[in-house]
């Protein structure tokens, strides 16, 4: 696909937060791309909802939802499910505090390779609040 072609067609995609109506679209999107079960309601409702630490986009093309993004501000112990003065110990290096977390990011599969979803990372690492010392 050549650059210029790419240029022109991403200029078709339309950005923007995600909002309450997106949420079952984005959930069947992502029940078709990832599979049943991984699904986190409560992410897409906190982003949709505007909750502090919280961040959401969809893409869309000729109106319709084609891909979406999720990200939230968390701590380090979120990943590893234990209290962080319990890794802080474990670990050879201090692990970071805060982390910037991109939870999902998900593009219809006839919209893969046109760069959406780095597109959706880029934007969703630029809007992340706060201070943070790394993304997973």
């Amino acid at each position: 696909m050549s650059g210029e072609w790419r240029e022109s067609h991403m200029r078709e995609y339309k950005y923007q937060e995600l909002s309450r109506s997106d949420i079952a679209v984005c959930t069947d999107l992502w029940v078709t791309r990832m599979a049943d079960g991984y699904q986190k309601n409560v992410t897409l409702t906190n982003a949709a909802d505007g909750v502090s630490g919280y961040v959401g986009q969809v893409v869309e093309l000729s109106s319709e939802v084609v891909g979406f993004g999720v990200g939230h501000i968390g701590t380090f112990a979120e990943v590893l499910s234990v209290p962080y003065i319990t890794v802080q110990s474990d670990c050879t290096l201090r692990p970071l505090e805060i982390v910037g977390f991109l939870d999902v990011v998900c593009v219809e599969s006839e919209h893969e390779g046109n760069g959406l979803g780095t597109a959706l990372v880029d934007s969703l690492t630029a809007d992340l609040p706060g201070d943070f010392a790394g993304i997973t």
